[in-house]
């Protein structure tokens, strides 16, 4: 199994949809959304950051494959692992993902009338090449480490600063990668079925600093993140 499986796209900004009627909210919501054929649920989540219990609303589309958070300071847009009715893998279609979610951010900032203050991609990736992962232990795990030869599990985070250009303004980036290495079948499940994966599992989340707190993500800022978001991605898959 190899490849992108699925992917998250957040946007953080000041919702606050604890201050509403949610029941409203959610009605509201799915109707913004409805060329995507979307049921809603409310679900109550405790927030650690906050050390509180508040009100999360779930938006699905059966059509389309995908999940919608949203609570007080973000929205996830989730594409999940999908399997057809013969039990295979889906495999990820990071165009019409990208497509729907910047479509779906911008009607939600022009639904709450803000901008937002923070953006993420996030994509998990499954390599069960041998060799290639092989190829990529020995770039990752040093000579020096304790018998690194005979590793058989292993586990790599790694954080590096990227500029964009946005808005004719220059925006650091956030690169982080995490590389998981375990040989034993991992069993999935989704929904009333599951699959097996195996390999090297993979991270890449490309996000705006959070030390930038200034709301100037409106929809110019969502389509060149996102372009840009992908070429970098594109990249990173081709070295490694």
């Amino acid at each position: 199994m190899e490849g992108k499986m699925d992917a998250v796209a957040v946007l953080f900004g000041d919702f606050q949809i604890t201050n509403k009627n949610i029941q409203n909210e959610m009605v509201n919501i799915i109707n913004i959304l409805k060329d995507y054929e979307v049921f809603g649920n409310i679900k109550q989540n405790f927030m650690i950051n906050e050390s509180v219990i508040k009100p999360v609303i779930e938006i699905f589309s059966k059509k389309k494959g995908i999940n919608i958070r949203i609570s007080d300071k973000k929205i996830d847009i989730i594409n999940p692992i999908q399997i057809d009715e013969q039990g295979n893998r889906v495999e990820y279609n990071e165009l019409d993902f990208i497509k729907m979610v910047k479509d779906i951010q911008k009607k939600l900032l022009n639904y709450y009338n803000i901008n937002g203050n923070r953006i993420s991609y996030v994509v998990n990736f499954c390599k069960s090449n041998e060799q290639k992962i092989e190829e990529i232990k020995n770039k990752v795990i040093s000579k020096y480490f304790y018998k690194a030869d005979k590793t058989f599990e292993w586990s790599v985070k790694s954080a590096v600063k990227e500029e964009f250009f946005i808005n004719n303004n220059k925006e650091e980036i956030n690169v982080i990668t995490n590389l998981n290495y375990n040989p034993r079948k991992i069993k999935i499940a989704i929904g009333k079925n599951a699959i097996e994966i195996y390999g090297l599992m993979y991270k890449i989340d490309i996000n705006t600093s959070p030390s930038n707190k200034q709301t100037r993500i409106d929809d110019k800022f969502i389509d060149e993140f996102y372009e840009q978001a992908v070429n970098l991605l594109k990249n990173i898959e081709e070295e490694y």
